[in-house]
């Protein structure tokens, strides 16, 4: 029986013993409008479709890779650092915190019409509800530790650095700081149903305003220092680490990328009612798990599978050390989940150390797993090598070169 049907037979048998989460192979409708030289679009992107009561995950090339249905008028979702997700749902008035099965593990109630919702650096959780006039910080209990009250149709918050919350008044058309009193301490005026505001590293602000179609930059002077025009109710807008920004069009039915050229270099379109769109950070896969036997014989070979989760659900390759001095090279591309079958013959009793890592294809790799077997002496069959190796223990690093030539 050759290698790869004893690698099948092991693989298959694991498979039907095990439980996988499966990537949908469902493809939207995503279009690179151009792809110029230099511009790669890394990480997972998470989505809510307001109209078609949903949040999503798709890949780069528009491959569904996770999804959560049947919600309740949804306006904002957040991928906490846990791999879970977090759900403001307007029309039932809940907060929903869902790990990667889709299970609800918390969830914050009596709320009047939550739109924005953010898991603080502190564990607490601040909600902006906009029928409720008020944004809160409430504790994993449901305590409310801070608020702001009276606000004329808020529609986003944002705790930053210094402490203080930002905060888009819709229908105000303003954006106002806030400081842990309440008071006002700056506003910026004359927008048009600001919906969204995201403080940017160098102390400018990106501001969604809905009614006049655009998305600008100001600093903190208020003098403008960039605008998007011509979009048709853009409802959100992430700054991204490269400069490009990530705008969710309501009424055009799309998500698209666009850089400081105002060039678009990717776009998924056909959507119902985006409200928010979120780049996700690319994670590494875990440590892969090494599946095998503890105990080996010399001169056999060995099967070993080797399986990691990659929470953006990317493809993971497998680098192996056998503990021998033999290391192989990156492994075939795998999904995330799927086992990989590898084998290794030895050739010295003694107990070796395996190693494994995992790497996802945008190059973040996991920490090193390790596996120990034990490779015996088999006296009625190679004494006289043993007896050799005993004798002579400096020529069986030696040995192992000549055999992998």
């Amino acid at each position: 029986m050759n290698k790869k049907m004893i690698c099948l037979i092991f693989c298959t048998i694991l498979l039907i013993c095990s439980t996988f989460t499966i990537a949908s192979s469902e493809k939207l409708n995503l279009n690179f409008i151009s792809n110029p030289i230099g511009v790669e679009i890394k990480g997972n992107t998470l989505i809510v479709e307001n109209i078609n009561k949903r949040v999503f995950e798709v890949d780069t090339l528009g491959t569904l890779l996770w999804q959560k249905t049947g919600l309740s008028s949804p306006y904002d979702a957040e991928r906490l650092d846990n791999g879970n997700t977090l759900i403001a749902q307007y029309s039932s008035n809940k907060i929903i915190e869902l790990d990667s099965s889709g299970n609800i593990v918390w969830e914050h109630t009596g709320v009047s019409g939550p739109q924005d919702v953010e898991r603080l650096d502190n564990g607490n959780t601040l909600i902006t509800e906009t029928l409720g006039s008020r944004v809160i910080e409430i504790d994993n209990f449901g305590n409310i530790i801070w608020q702001k009250t009276g606000l004329f149709w808020p529609t986003d918050a944002e705790r930053i650095d210094n402490g203080n919350t930002l905060i888009t008044e819709g229908l105000g058309n303003r954006l106002i700081e806030v400081d842990n009193n309440g008071d006002i301490i700056w506003d910026f005026t004359n927008l048009s149903n600001p919906v969204d505001v995201e403080l940017l590293s160098d102390g400018t602000l990106l501001i969604t305003e809905a009614n006049r179609g655009q998305v600008i930059i100001i600093d903190s002077w208020g003098g403008t220092v960039r605008k998007i025009t011509g979009l048709d109710s853009p409802w959100d807008a992430e700054w991204l680490s490269n400069g490009d920004i990530l705008i969710a069009e309501f009424a055009n039915e799309r998500i698209f990328q666009i850089q400081p050229d105002d060039e678009i270099v990717w776009e998924i379109t056909n959507l119902q009612g985006p409200v928010d769109v979120e780049r996700l950070p690319n994670l590494p896969p875990s440590p892969p798990e090494i599946i095998g036997p503890s105990v080996g014989k010399m001169f056999v070979p060995l099967y070993f599978n080797f399986t990691s989760t990659d929470i953006n659900a990317d493809r993971v390759t497998y680098l192996v050390n056998w503990g021998d001095g033999t290391t192989n090279n990156w492994s075939p591309w795998q999904n995330s989940g799927e086992y990989y079958c590898e084998n290794h013959t030895w050739y010295i009793p003694v107990n070796y150390t395996i190693l494994a890592k995992a790497k996802d294809n945008y190059g973040s790799e996991s920490e090193w797993s390790t596996f120990q077997i034990l490779i015996p002496r088999n006296r009625k069959i190679v004494t006289w090598y043993e007896r050799f190796i005993d004798r002579f223990p400096i020529l069986s690093e030696l040995i192992n070169i000549f055999l992998k030539l």
